[in-house]
């Protein structure tokens, strides 16, 4: 038993010892650039490897420099300047600087240039004039001020163009041309951003389009009515609001003499119950005549609609809770009874049962068949 622990505790101390000697700094990662490794570096290339006399040729000079917190290299770019390089026997027609390129700690920046070669130089091999520009390197110092560094010469190689088909002699290999420069893919960029807009603004319009089309199919086809008249399902509405209502308010204040507007709204349900018409007129007052209640189809609207029905109670059932309530509530009007728990007892039933005629009205035009029958209606 000694032993093991002996072997337990000897492993557990070269263990300790061997993990406190690892660090992750000891890890071959990446270290940032400085000053002596690679402050810049260029590429140049052409738009094609053949030319004619007075075609143009597009040239590409790209360049990568160091751009850190302490190591900034500045470059004297007024001789990659479109109207201040000199590439003869090529003439530079024009040529622009595209916008920098910023990756890490690098930037990247481009100058294209449009050439054309003017001479008797059918069936030779050219080449652009190998030409060098200066750049410098700044250091920052512990007082935080850059110090700049002793000026350095980037000289680039001469580029062989071949005329026709023939192949440089002192070519090293076939240079393949890149497809797209900086400026291109910049403009491909915005116009893939263009495009995606547009597209986003189209998506937009279809569904607008769509949901109109597809409330226009579902909605169920209304008769034309008269301007300031309501429909049945707005009626119903409206008896259920004006019954909720009353409820309320009798449940706030107990003296409040409800029957006779209950006994309007309990009219008008009962007609639309028997399938019998409902007396809407528009008035301009805010106050309802006996027998009628007021509904105000838009709050944009000053005008009001004023309903009301001639339904009695032997229209219905004796068991039948609209007549029960219609009967109980016109005794209290014309006849003097007041028994009120009875009255608040009726109140509810009848304002859950036009709750419930609402419902049942909805379930009954379903999806399908209020679309079929807008589908038949269109087709019509």
């Amino acid at each position: 038993m000694k032993q093991a622990y002996r072997v337990f505790f000897l492993g557990l101390f070269f263990a300790v010892v061997l993990g406190s000697s690892y660090s992750p700094a000891q890890q071959a990662t990446p270290s940032p650039p400085t000053a002596t490794a690679d402050p810049i570096q260029c590429w140049s290339r052409t738009e094609r490897t053949t030319t004619r006399i007075g075609e143009p040729l597009g040239l590409w000079v790209t360049c990568r420099i160091v751009w850190t917190e302490d190591v900034h290299v500045v470059v004297n770019e007024s001789v990659l300047a479109p109207e201040g390089i000199s590439l003869a026997p090529f003439e530079v027609m024009s040529g622009s600087r595209f916008p920098d390129v910023h990756s890490g700690p690098f930037i990247f920046f481009q100058y294209e240039y449009q050439l054309r070669i003017k001479g008797p130089v059918f069936g030779k091999e050219i080449s652009t004039p190998a030409f060098e520009f200066s750049y410098a390197i700044e250091q920052k110092t512990d007082s935080g001020e850059f110090l700049k560094g002793q000026s350095q010469a980037y000289k680039f190689a001469a580029l062989p163009i071949l005329v026709e088909s023939l192949v440089p002699k002192d070519a090293k290999d076939i240079r393949d041309v890149s497809s797209k420069s900086f400026g291109e893919i910049t403009h491909l960029r915005n116009v893939g951003y263009g495009a995606i807009g547009l597209a986003g603004v189209f998506l937009v319009v279809a569904l607008v389009v769509g949901i109109l089309e597809v409330r226009r199919f579902v909605r169920v086809r209304q008769p034309v009515l008269a301007p300031g008249t309501l429909s049945e399902q707005m009626i119903a509405h409206a008896v259920y609001r004006e019954l909720l209502r009353i409820k309320h308010v009798r449940q706030t204040d107990a003296g409040y003499p409800f029957a006779s507007s209950a006994l309007a709204a309990l009219r008008v349900a009962g007609a639309l119950a028997l399938g019998t018409s409902v007396t809407q007129r528009q008035v301009m007052n805010a106050i309802a005549t006996s027998g009628t209640f007021l509904v105000r189809p838009s709050r944009w609207k000053r005008r009001r609609v004023e309903l009301s029905a001639s339904t009695t109670a032997e229209a219905f059932p004796s068991t039948h809770t609209m007549g029960r309530a219609l009967r109980e509530f016109t005794d209290t009007q014309y006849g003097g009874a007041n028994d009120l728990i009875k009255l608040d007892g009726l109140l509810i039933e009848a304002t859950a049962s036009s709750r419930l005629a609402l419902r049942q009205y909805w379930r009954s035009v379903r999806l399908w068949k209020r679309l079929s029958e807008s589908f038949e209606a269109w087709r019509s």
